[in-house]
């Protein structure tokens, strides 16, 4: 599973006929051959004043299907197409690590993508985005992917920007949740993470994925735990729903140049870049296991959650200079460094090294969750 470091390989992609009647089909026999010409503005950053929700009332959706029989002014309808069948014939095999029917990146997002206008935004600049590094490879771009990219990205980051702050007003503590809002959203940023990595550090770009998916994987498992409880992890995603800026951090693994911070061991270039560093050494081991080279795993193991538990510090001590605003949203960045720490617990344990380490990885990881059903 890698992104292809060569120039477009026309050879693996089909008609486009095909990938739009593939699309057409995922998506319930939805229209999108013929896109009306008016352009719903609150799908654009140019829309004018952002609405103020009212407090304690749920938002109603901004998400239905009419909204995408329009797109942007710079979307027409050839643009559309071509980018839509790059992301469904090229950029979801690469996503999976075993390429199948089931791959949800084909099967459940493109279909969305035509309900929710920021996850079919999101969707459409990681195309675009992956069109023009492919492009640029040859020292070519003519249709401008760059700049499409980017004016998606903002339309998307918009869109989710103006929801998250209609969620944060309405949130009551023992209110009820709109999950399918929250998988919707978290959807739209994995894309835009995707979109992130492939732009900027293309090495580890595997890393960062694997970080994502497993963070999803620990909120799924964490739910499981603690649903019963007055804690709930579904209080702790609201709070990572709270500012932009927490999305923003997950999407570039970076931090506001204004701030800095001493680095401890390693001098990562960013705090969470020590996850993905730890990732990286959990595959090597796994991977040196799989070929019998012998290791000292338990040594490994050892120094592995010393430098998770020096991360979480790091990361911690980072937030500390960074000026939220939002009510909770200080509290909210603390909850997604508790979630990668998490995640990167689960990812040893999946490693499968041996039973020991799996063991002791699952010891860490229980006791994480248990405090976190304490707060």
């Amino acid at each position: 599973m890698r992104w292809k470091s060569t120039a477009y390989d026309q050879t693996r992609v089909k008609s486009e006929v095909e990938a739009l009647d593939l699309i057409q089909e995922l998506s319930g026999h939805v229209s999108m051959h013929q896109p009306s010409s008016s352009l719903v503005q609150t799908m654009t950053s140019d829309r004018g004043p952002e609405h103020t929700p009212q407090p304690k009332v749920m938002p109603a959706p901004l998400f239905n299907a009419s909204l995408l029989s329009s797109l942007p002014g710079y979307i027409d309808n050839s643009l559309f197409s071509r980018l839509l069948h790059h992301y469904v014939m090229v950029i979801t095999p690469e996503l999976d690590w075993v390429d199948t029917a089931e791959n949800v990146h084909r099967s459940t997002i493109p279909s969305m993508g035509f309900k929710i206008p920021s996850v079919c935004f999101a969707l459409l600049a990681l195309s675009a985005g992956d069109l023009s590094t492919r492009m640029k490879l040859n020292d070519l771009d003519p249709h401008n992917y760059t700049n499409i990219q980017q004016r998606l990205q903002e339309d998307a980051l918009t869109l989710l920007s103006t929801h998250l702050q209609a969620l944060t007003a309405s949130f009551e503590p023992k209110g009820p949740l709109n999950k399918s809002q929250l998988r919707e959203m978290l959807v739209s940023v994995f894309l835009l993470v995707c979109l992130g990595i492939r732009l900027g550090r293309n090495q580890i770009w595997e890393l960062h994925l694997r970080a994502a998916r497993a963070l999803i994987d620990s909120w799924n498992v964490a739910d499981e735990i603690v649903s019963h409880t007055d804690y709930g992890v579904e209080r702790c995603i609201i709070q990572l729903l709270g500012e932009l800026q927490i999305w923003l951090s997950i999407m570039t693994f970076g931090q506001s140049p204004r701030i800095t911070l001493k680095r401890g061991h390693g001098d990562w270039h960013a705090p969470f870049d020590g996850y993905v560093h730890a990732l990286d050494q959990i595959t090597i081991l796994a991977r040196r296991r799989l070929r019998q080279v012998p290791i000292d795993t338990a040594l490994e193991v050892d120094r592995l959650l010393k430098e998770l538990e020096d991360t979480k510090k790091t990361t911690l001590e980072y937030s500390l200079q960074i000026p939220f605003n939002a009510t909770n949203a200080r509290s909210a960045f603390s909850s997604l460094v508790e979630m990668f720490h998490q995640a990167t617990l689960i990812y040893l344990f999946r490693a499968g090294l041996d039973h020991e380490t799996a063991t002791r990885a699952q010891n860490a990881m229980d006791a994480l969750r248990v405090r976190g059903v304490e707060k």
